[in-house]
């Protein structure tokens, strides 16, 4: 009996043994659930096109619009189409999409309301009220460039302007109501020490006393010199004037070209093309930063939620630091997360990103896009999904997460979705 009892101790210990979780070997991909979705709904953007090339979601009241580019049948063809939250039944007033013979290069939604949809070109800006349908305004340039990038602020619209010719010796910033198109010259600079530059529109802050602070990056180059510069501006639109200027912020002279966040404490988080840099809105003053070698941060937007702020870099790391001290609390570098989407969206503890593969990353051409959850806690992968390909977007009332793919815009409850 004894001699049994050992035995079966020896056999359960075995087992025990091979059960337990191994270390990952050097280079090994670790192991991530490949979660069932629970879709609320999902609709065709498109019933008679091929697919479509989507921007991020955005919010308008109880709605959800997203804004694509066909690919296949007509490659010029632009257009936004709105479904109700919940149901996902078509806007009953947008019942057709915008046709521009231009690709888009940026879009957003505001007004008090938020009810007007701008789309933004290199030679036009176009403004539709969302409850009609109908086109508001409009705005085109013959021989200058508007911005790429626009920002909105309730019912403010900030673009630039730039000459047309390679160098860009001036560039002018303008506000306009977005309710009626009326614009505003901000700000005309010139350029300095041989640096032709690109203003971009600003990220907005409303200080202790009211007054409207404005800033923006001024990014710059010199072809003679084969160098760059990044300037950031912080302008003052009640006082009309500059109230200060961080020169040269990045080391390599470059960066992205998204827009800076706002934080709850008066921050104002930059985004390099490989670094971060955290500044003090009233003075200007940096408070911290970090250079991140070869990852870069071109495709996907920063996150700012609960007190951290969250990078996505084209090397398919994911970084997170805690915004009151600069102390970078996760990196991870095996998540493969190379993004696919101009938004990451936070609900619950986890950040939800859409992502592709790396080179490292062995995946089914089928299972190229991805949604992923990652732990805010830990930066570790929670799961995965093999749908994604557009940036995503959450309602943190009802836990209803969005994002598009090539054919399809997709609503999936996150209180269904496994939970880890």
């Amino acid at each position: 009996m004894i001699r049994s009892i050992t035995y079966l101790a020896i056999i359960l210990s075995f087992l025990q043994f091979i059960s337990c979780e191994k270390p990952l070997e050097k280079g090994e991909i670790p192991p991530v659930t490949e979660a069932e979705l629970s879709v609320v709904w999902k609709k065709i953007i498109y019933d008679n096109h091929g697919g479509a090339f989507a921007y991020s979601p955005l919010f308008t009241g109880n709605y959800v619009a997203i804004c694509t580019r066909m690919p296949y049948d007509d490659a010029n063809k632009i257009g936004v189409v709105i479904y109700d939250k919940a149901t996902g039944e078509p806007h009953p007033a947008w019942n057709h999409e915008p046709d521009f013979n231009e690709s888009i290069s940026d879009w957003d939604i505001g007004g008090v309301n938020d009810d007007i949809a701008v789309l933004s070109a290199s030679r036009f800006i176009y403004a539709y009220d969302i409850s009609t349908g109908q086109e508001i305004w409009h705005k085109t340039t013959a021989n200058n460039y508007f911005s790429t990038e626009i920002s909105v602020f309730s019912a403010k619209l900030f673009y630039s302007l730039n000459p047309s010719q390679v160098e860009k010796e001036w560039g002018e910033l303008y506000v306009a109501d977005i309710n009626t198109g009326v614009s505003k010259k901000l700000l005309h600079l010139t350029m300095e020490n041989g640096y032709s530059f690109y203003l971009y529109p600003p990220s907005v802050s409303i200080n202790v006393i009211g007054d409207t602070i404005l800033i923006f990056q001024k990014r710059q180059w010199n072809f003679s010199l084969s160098k760059g510069k990044v300037d950031i501006y912080a302008y003052n639109m009640s006082s009309d004037s500059i109230s200060w200027v961080v020169d040269d912020i990045t080391k390599t002279g470059n960066s992205s070209v998204m827009d800076g966040i706002i934080t709850d404490d008066n921050k104002y988080l930059f985004q390099g093309s490989n670094s971060i840099h955290c500044i003090d809105i009233a003075t200007g003053n940096i408070l911290w930063e970090d250079a991140l070698g070869t990852s870069s941060f071109f495709q996907t937007n920063n996150l700012y939620a609960d007190g951290k702020v969250f990078m996505n870099s084209e090397g398919g790391y994911i970084i997170c630091y805690d915004v009151q001290s600069g102390v970078k609390l996760w990196h991870n570098k095996t998540a493969f997360a190379n993004p696919i989407g101009g938004s990451m969206a936070y609900y619950d503890g986890k950040l939800y990103l859409s992502a592709i593969p790396t080179q490292e990353e062995v995946v089914p051409v089928e299972k190229r896009g991805s949604l992923k959850c990652v732990s805010v806690a830990t930066g570790k992968v929670l799961w995965s999904n093999s749908t994604a390909s557009s940036g995503v977007k959450i309602d943190p009332h009802t836990g209803y997460l969005y994002f598009g793919t090539d054919f399809l815009l997709y609503c999936v409850d996150l209180n269904k979705t496994p939970v880890y």
